[in-house]
């Protein structure tokens, strides 16, 4: 189980000895730590860095290691008894046109059976993959949608902030998975995910993040198909 701590530069700083930079664009140019003025903050007066924020006249990043959330996550071990939560907040608008900032979740309809870190640590890197292929190949797996509305005055240009769990919720719809197809053929590999591109009825909130995942997904695909050639599908009946 990884361990990490936060540098003082907000780098998370990781056992395999490489650190994760933090970035963020304004106005089209990448800021890093250089840019910004940094404060960090210890747990008890004692190292490591729990937290570092980044400050600068457009933008406020507060910095957090994933190691704080672990010590009390509510490990599985299968993805189909996960529940999957968008950070990210959305507007949706109804029939009135009314709209209403929201937040989504698939809760699993299988029941989740904890597993404890040293057990997990025990399993192979690629156990969760394999598990789930398994599983959907004994039968369908379901979620259940579920969308979470702000009040007023709930943050939604910050996705790091939690709402208050009195939140109205609706079940808006079940996502089923009947089948798992390897990457290297799949449908979903050679076509761009871009989070702001919405059917109609949902548009993006104030959060800057959708935007920002936006422009590095493309950059990602762009940099992904040129390197097709060391990349190649596997079944010869499927298009490059």
């Amino acid at each position: 189980m990884w361990k990490q701590s936060c540098a003082h530069t907000g780098a998370i700083e990781t056992p395999a000895g490489y650190t994760l930079e933090p970035f963020v664009r304004v106005d089209g140019r990448l800021m890093s730590w250089a840019d910004v003025s940094t404060s960090q903050s210890l747990e008890q007066n004692s190292l490591p860095l729990p937290s570092t924020t980044w400050r600068h006249p457009k933008f406020t990043l507060e910095i957090a290691p994933f190691g704080a959330w672990e010590k009390s996550a509510p490990w599985t071990g299968s993805y189909a008894e996960d529940r999957f939560n968008s950070l990210n907040a959305f507007i949706f608008v109804d029939n009135s046109g009314a709209e209403h900032a929201v937040r989504w979740s698939l809760l699993p309809a299988a029941q989740a059976v904890p597993i404890s870190p040293d057990d997990l640590a025990k399993r192979g890197p690629d156990f969760l993959q394999q598990e789930i292929v398994d599983r959907v190949r004994r039968g369908p797996l379901h979620w259940t949608m579920v969308v979470t509305v702000a009040n007023p005055g709930d943050s939604t240009a910050d996705p790091t902030k939690a709402w208050p769990e009195d939140r109205r919720t609706v079940e808006v719809g079940t996502l089923t998975v009947q089948q798992i197809e390897a990457e290297a053929d799949g449908p979903c590999r050679d076509i761009n995910f871009d989070p702001t591109v919405l059917p109609a009825g949902i548009r993006i909130s104030d959060d800057p993040f959708p935007a920002a995942r936006s422009s590095v997904y493309a950059k990602s695909y762009d940099l992904r198909t040129a390197e097709s050639k060391d990349y190649p599908r596997t079944a010869t009946s499927t298009k490059p």
